[in-house]
């Protein structure tokens, strides 16, 4: 028996770190939707440090680890389910039932000209069985990061994930293909983030 006739995901986190705060877009969506059409053949994720006061600075450098997991909507009804209802932000050892689709390391030096790290033709839709490509899978990526300024010479830190659904936050009948991963840090060495789209020529917020 399902936990959920209609469920409502998370769909794009934007964590601010200096308030200690998650802030989340939601979208319903009926339960159990067989959708293989939204389940693209390769993804690509996209990882920008939007601005660093230091980025043109000797010694100054953007790192980090990433994996990305598909996570069976099933899987996140039990999570939901345990929490009341309620969809915190995951951690790997709550998900107990989950399929590695990539995972990896960067490191960027010379970020005043290399903000952009990208990682194509991650395979999707043949990593996950038919049965399991419903609307409300879900794809979580889990990320450390290792900043450091060399104007401000400020280590910044940040450990965390996002999560998406698989379909276009805009567009619920087209799959999704790149997910980003967007990072800032202010003048004062705070880190923001974002798992929503980004001029990638801006260094604004």
């Amino acid at each position: 028996m399902r936990y959920l006739v209609s469920l409502i995901l998370v769909l794009a986190f934007t964590q601010f770190s200096s308030a200690q705060q998650n802030k989340a877009s939601v979208i319903s969506a009926s339960s159990g939707s067989y959708a293989p059409n939204l389940y693209s053949e390769k993804i690509k994720l996209q990882i920008l440090l939007v601005n660093l006061p230091g980025a043109d600075k000797m010694g100054s450098f953007f790192r980090g680890d990433y994996s990305v997991f598909f996570v069976p909507e099933g899987e996140i009804e039990k999570i939901a389910q345990a929490a009341g209802g309620y969809l915190d932000e995951l951690t790997q050892d709550k998900l107990a039932n989950k399929i590695l689709l990539s995972k990896g390391h960067f490191n960027r030096a010379n970020i005043n000209r290399d903000r952009i790290v990208e990682i194509s033709d991650i395979p999707f839709k043949s990593k996950v069985p038919d049965e399991l490509r419903t609307m409300l899978g879900q794809i979580v990526i889990f990320y450390t990061i290792r900043i450091y300024d060399a104007k401000l010479k400020k280590n910044v830190y940040k450990d965390s994930s996002f999560t998406y659904l698989p379909f276009e936050r805009t567009d619920k009948s087209a799959a999704r293909r790149i997910f980003h991963l967007s990072f800032f840090v202010n003048n004062d060495g705070k880190l923001y983030t974002s798992s929503l789209p980004r001029d990638k020529s801006s260094t604004s917020w």
